[in-house]
C-alpha cells in the first residue's frame, strides 16, 4: 500500500491510496473480478465503494488433418497406381478462443530434410466472413496434388498461425504466440 502521506493512517482528502496484488497466472477466457472497500468517517458513517476488472485469457490453438485422395492415411498408406493423381486435402481448424492470424499449411514434398522443395498448400474455403482470419470454431479447407510414384511416398504437414497481440503487465504490446499443428500421410 501506498499514498497515506501524512503515515496517519487515514484516508485524508485529496490522499490516493494504492493497493496491489498479483494473481498466480491468467486463465483461459473471460476472467472478471471486483475490488470492494468499506470504511467509517470518524462519526461511524459507513462508506463503502466497489470496481470491476476483466480480462480474457488468450488460448491460441489449431487442429490439422491431412488426407490423400480422401482418405486419412496417417498410419496405413493409401494405395495409388504409379503415375495416378493424388490429390492432398488439408481440413485446418481453430480450436482455441481467438482468432488466428496468417494460417498457413506448409507440406515437406515428402523430403523432410530437404526445405527447398516445400510446398504451400492452396486455400479453397472456410472463410465465412471473409476477414482473412480462422475465427474461432472455423475450418479451413487447402488442398494441393501431384502425381503418383512408384515408390513409398510419406508427406508431412505443418499448419501454422498466430494468436492476437496482447498486452503485458507493463501495458506494452507483446506479439501473439505462434500456434502449430501437424499431420502426416502417405501412399
Amino acid at each position: 500500500m501506498s499514498g497515506d502521506t501524512d503515515g496517519d493512517n487515514e484516508l485524508d482528502v485529496t490522499e490516493v491510496w494504492l493497493y496491489e496484488h498479483t494473481g498466480v497466472s491468467a486463465v483461459s477466457g473471460q476472467y472478471t473480478n471486483t475490488a470492494e472497500i468499506t470504511t467509517e468517517d470518524p462519526l461511524g458513517n459507513e462508506a463503502n465503494d466497489n470496481d470491476p476488472a476483466n480480462y480474457f485469457g488468450s488460448s491460441p490453438s489449431i487442429d490439422l488433418e491431412k488426407a490423400t485422395n480422401t482418405v486419412d492415411a496417417d498410419v496405413d498408406p493409401v494405395l495409388i497406381a504409379n503415375g495416378a493423381p493424388v490429390v492432398w486435402t488439408y481440413v485446418l481448424t481453430n480450436t482455441g478462443n481467438v482468432a488466428i492470424s496468417n494460417p498457413r499449411v506448409r507440406d515437406d514434398a515428402g523430403t523432410p530434410a530437404d526445405t527447398a522443395d516445400d510446398f504451400f498448400a492452396t486455400f479453397v474455403s472456410g472463410d465465412t466472413n471473409n476477414d482473412g482470419l480462422l475465427d474461432v470454431d472455423e475450418t479451413w479447407l487447402f488442398r494441393a496434388s501431384g502425381t503418383a510414384t512408384e515408390e513409398s511416398y510419406r508427406n508431412d504437414a505443418v499448419a501454422t498461425g498466430r494468436g492476437p497481440a496482447t498486452i503485458d503487465e507493463n501495458g506494452d504490446p507483446v506479439a501473439g504466440d505462434p500456434v502449430e499443428a501437424d499431420d502426416p500421410s502417405s501412399y
